[in-house]
């Protein structure tokens, strides 16, 4: 089993998620959950992101990493598609 680990950007992100929708936070949380025992479920990402990973919730994305040697899963960034990936 996997551990997660979110940066201050994506913890920050979460946050604001809360404040404004509490249902949508908790769709995130038990998306983020789940990665915990199957962390290849998102799509491998190609070009600037190549080497990382992305997880949909409805119309926002969950971007992260995967180390393996360390059993990690560490959360990038998350926010709606039309932002997360610039």
């Amino acid at each position: 089993m996997y551990n997660l680990e979110f940066s201050r950007l994506a913890g920050r992100e979460l946050e604001k998620i809360y404040r404004i929708d509490k249902q949508l936070y908790f769709r995130f949380i038990a998306a983020v959950e789940g990665l915990k025992t199957n962390p290849f479920l998102g799509k491998y990402l190609k070009g600037r992101l190549a080497g990382n990973y992305s997880l949909r919730v409805g119309n926002y994305r969950v971007i992260y990493s995967i180390y393996k040697n360390r059993l990690l899963i560490y959360i990038i960034d998350l926010g709606h598609r039309r932002e997360v990936y610039r």
